[in-house]
């Protein structure tokens, strides 16, 4: 059960998409102990479907929040629903202060923040590069990164279709990486580049992994 302080539209969609997801997705979740139990920490997923925060926040037993695209923010049911569910927008495309900024407070205050760190959903299911604000926030802040792999949502509910379909999804929860190196040094383009890097080989090494098992169980 996620801890304080959730509101109980989040406690009620916490709920429910756990139900949901062991039902109709049949998940496979591994790797859950590797997530802090209290204090800052961001995960980074790799990014495929619009299932992919509720599975990630779902699966671990914290309140979480994450960022998503300003678009889902300008209509009525989005601008009312989506704050209540700690959701906050994002511009994609450019630096977006606001959200940085937003960012960094929740892990000041020692939240857990779901950031993908492709910026949106892979076009087919390969990973991106690492957008350079992931890294600069994974620096600024300090906070662990927890890589996050999540196999099956890509033929659940992929970009192309409007409505998810029955299946099978794994998510493996990695060890938690940090910087040191970086910390205490002012901090360039190639640095930024090279920490986003590190961060998706290591959920490279995780969809290895998943997919791997997914194939050996088939």
């Amino acid at each position: 059960m996620p801890q304080p302080p959730a509101t109980i539209w989040f406690y009620l969609a916490w709920v429910g998409c756990r139900a949901v997801f062991r039902a109709g997705l049949r998940w496979q979740v591994s790797g859950v102990e590797n997530v802090p139990c209290s204090g800052p920490v961001l995960l980074m997923p790799n990014h495929v479907s619009y299932l992919d925060p509720p599975l990630v926040g779902a699966a671990v037993p914290r309140v979480t929040y994450y960022m998503a695209k300003v678009e889902l923010f300008q209509n009525l049911a989005g601008a009312w629903l989506l704050p209540r569910l700690n959701a906050f927008p994002v511009r994609r495309g450019y630096p977006d202060r606001p959200a940085l900024r937003r960012t960094l407070e929740l892990l000041e205050r020692g939240q857990a923040v779901i950031m993908f760190p492709e910026g949106t959903r892979s076009p087919d299911g390969s990973l991106q590069p690492a957008e350079p604000g992931a890294a600069l926030i994974a620096l600024k802040s300090r906070a662990p990164i927890v890589p996050v792999a999540i196999v099956g949502t890509e033929h659940i509910w992929p970009r192309w279709t409007k409505w998810p379909r029955l299946g099978r999804v794994r998510i493996r929860y990695g060890r938690p990486l940090t910087f040191p190196d970086y910390y205490d040094r002012r901090v360039n383009k190639n640095d930024l580049r090279r920490v986003g890097d590190l961060i998706m080989n290591r959920i490279a090494a995780l969809l290895a992994e998943e997919r791997q098992q997914a194939n050996t169980a088939a």
